[in-house]
């Protein structure tokens, strides 16, 4: 049976397609983080040829169901939103670099013929998690100028950003033939593991943020509980809670001292 023809007055494809992508991109950013502030890059490997036809093949199979406009609306754009967010609507290229079609392909060739490709998916997922955690510290250190306060931690969040500039670069050159396999795994995977090692260098300032902090207030209270006690309470033990006070104190801005000027060693280079 020969398709109906329709024309523009009876489906606006444009509007249907622009939307599915505005939908379906998100979607992709959503469960890939680390396409961000990248949708253009995702728009160049979407078929709009494809997702066009699509329109049409969805329409016609509404065509003889009885359904309000709205509803009809509402279903084209869901069906066209995961016809992308599934990658089924990109580009070779775009299913290879943004759905890792390939690399997924490749992780379950068996134990030990997809141990790295494996071990690439867990690296994806590392970067993944590690943006979203460098686009929220980005933020939080320039809200508060915390960047000097916490220069270890903001260097792993910055070293965590260049992450995301090279691996769409490592990805493209893969696919346009400027690096070989090998290359192209072991630059992959240095990626992966600066991405590793600044999340966790992350946690560790953070716990030794806390420690630190945790001491100065141990030690502020130490001296002004020691320094009310009253005058008929004698001796040594006035004293001695007033040093260790004061000890546990010059500790801590020490501790706070030594990040200020210490830097994350080890990871600026790839």
């Amino acid at each position: 049976m020969a398709r109906k023809k329709y024309n523009e007055n009876e489906i606006n494809e444009s509007f249907f397609i622009n939307l599915g992508i505005e939908k379906g991109i998100g979607e992709i950013i959503k469960h890939h983080p680390r396409f961000k502030g990248r949708k253009n890059e995702i728009i160049e490997h979407v078929d709009k040829a494809r997702l066009k036809e699509r329109v049409y093949d969805i329409y016609q199979n509404l065509s003889k169901k009885i359904i309000s406009e709205e509803k009809r609306r509402e279903y084209i754009v869901k069906e066209l939103s995961d016809y992308i967010s599934t990658g089924i609507a990109l580009d070779e290229e775009g299913k290879e670099i943004i759905m890792l079609k390939g690399l997924e392909e490749r992780a379950k060739s068996g134990f030990i013929k997809g141990y790295g490709a494996r071990k690439m998916l867990k690296g994806e997922q590392y970067l993944d998690r590690g943006l979203v955690l460098a686009h929220n510290l980005s933020y939080i250190m320039k809200s508060g100028n915390y960047a000097n306060k916490m220069p270890e931690i903001a260097e792993a969040a910055s070293i965590l950003e260049n992450m995301e500039l090279l691996d769409p670069l490592i990805k493209a050159m893969r696919y346009s033939g400027a690096l070989n396999e090998k290359e192209y795994n072991f630059f992959q995977n240095r990626v992966y593991e600066k991405a590793r090692k600044s999340e966790e260098g992350i946690k560790k300032g953070i716990e030794k943020y806390i420690a630190a902090s945790v001491i100065g207030i141990l030690g502020i209270s130490l001296i002004a509980f020691n320094s009310g006690i009253t005058a008929a309470v004698v001796g040594n033990s006035k004293i001695i809670g007033g040093v260790a006070g004061f000890i546990l104190l010059a500790i801590s801005i020490s501790i706070f001292a030594i990040f200020s000027k210490k830097k994350f060693k080890g990871q600026n280079n790839i």
